[in-house]
């Protein structure tokens, strides 16, 4: 239940309204992220956590499941979540200095499936590691993949993860304006790293013009992580979690895994490099045509690599055709592949619509069914 205040946050304004979701036993805590306000609460006895979303404070309630378990050694459960710097906190307590009456405070990370989900929370020993936020000094440095140990490489205007070589496509110079924004020039190319307009799936290219990213780590261990801009929650992430030489940087969001995290080698003073002065031509189109006599194809979205093998078509008769035979790979939006093979055609009629990623050969590419 719940009231609107006046202006003066004193008085109520209007009747009481009702925004009790399913299983509510106590402990509301409300939080508002990308247009959605997210109702937590103690559900049931014994206590696990509930979420319930609502577009306005007033209700109505929707989409209510269980996100945290049991607690282990409390028979209650209460909850609070806190942003900082782009990462979700999940704050909680236990019994675990005395039992359901002498409670410990604890803390561990919170991630969403979507805007009006939160992703199942698990309850560790270990919780959340001390932040620094310790900003990276200007200079030249390889940035390598957690994950894969490779290196992020301009590839033809795309930042692609590649095996670490002597070659200038792999160094990057870094600049600090201010805080935690920084731009990131490629010394061969002399083009800047970009994440677009930072839509959920755009590939990571370099352009000409001067391009600011933010950069921000949470701890010297787990490496730094590459944000659009200081409002977005989406960031670089190397597709699929691949450890493939070849796959790309895309716009990804925040799942904590270590795909998401880079390592920044240094590699000396930006003076030192004879080419960190390049002046680079203006920049061309590198979006492919393709031909298709469907409509149910709306996008397609080339990633253009050192490869041969390209779509040509996409129908839901004819399916999804290639140049020449070569092995793929079909996924779909949470990286699950649902086709794989070694072919010059692939059936789609039975594909649900929506966006999905075709890895072909060492090519990425996204396409839109409908």
């Amino acid at each position: 239940m719940g009231y609107r205040l006046k202006e003066n946050m004193v008085e109520l304004q209007g009747g009481m309204f009702n925004v009790t979701p399913p299983s509510f036993t106590e402990a509301p805590y409300v939080h508002k992220r990308n247009g959605y306000y997210f109702l937590t609460y103690a559900y049931g006895w014994e206590e696990r956590i509930g979420q319930a979303t609502m577009k306005s404070p007033t209700g109505p309630v929707s989409n209510s499941k269980v996100i945290v378990g049991y607690n282990k050694n409390s028979n209650t459960s209460h909850q609070a979540f806190v942003e900082f710097h782009n990462q979700w906190y999940y704050i909680y307590h236990t019994g675990a200095i005395g039992g359901s009456f002498r409670r410990a405070l604890c803390v561990d990370y919170a991630y969403y499936e979507n805007d009006s989900t939160i992703a199942n929370i698990t309850m560790t020993d270990a919780g959340v590691k001390k932040v620094d936020h310790a900003p990276i000094r200007d200079g030249v440095y390889r940035i390598k993949a957690r994950h894969s140990g490779l290196s992020l490489e301009d590839s033809r205007s795309v930042v692609i993860q590649m095996d670490s070589e002597e070659s200038e496509s792999q160094l990057w110079a870094l600049k600090r304006i201010d805080g935690y924004t920084y731009t990131l020039r490629n010394i061969e190319t002399g083009k800047y790293l970009s994440f677009g307009k930072g839509n959920l799936l755009d590939t990571a290219r370099t352009v000409v013009a001067e391009n600011r990213i933010v950069i921000e780590n949470f701890n010297v261990d787990d490496g730094y992580r590459l944000y659009a801009d200081t409002a977005s929650e989406y960031l670089g992430d190397v597709l699929n979690i691949s450890t493939e030489a070849g796959m790309p940087l895309v716009v990804w969001k925040q799942t904590g895994t270590q795909n998401q995290s880079f390592k920044f080698e240094y590699m000396g003073d930006e003076s030192a490099y004879s080419s960190s002065s390049v002046e680079v031509a203006p920049e061309s189109s590198s979006s492919e045509a393709v031909s298709s006599s469907s409509t149910e194809i709306t996008s397609l979205v080339a990633a253009p690599q050192k490869f041969g093998a390209r779509i040509v078509g996409v129908s839901r008769v004819d399916g999804l055709r290639f140049s020449q035979a070569a092995d793929y790979a079909l996924m779909n939006l949470h990286g699950m592949v649902v086709a794989r093979g070694h072919a010059a055609q692939v059936a789609v009629r039975d594909l649900a619509p929506g966006a999905y990623v075709v890895r072909l050969g060492g090519r990425i590419q996204k396409i839109e069914l409908r």
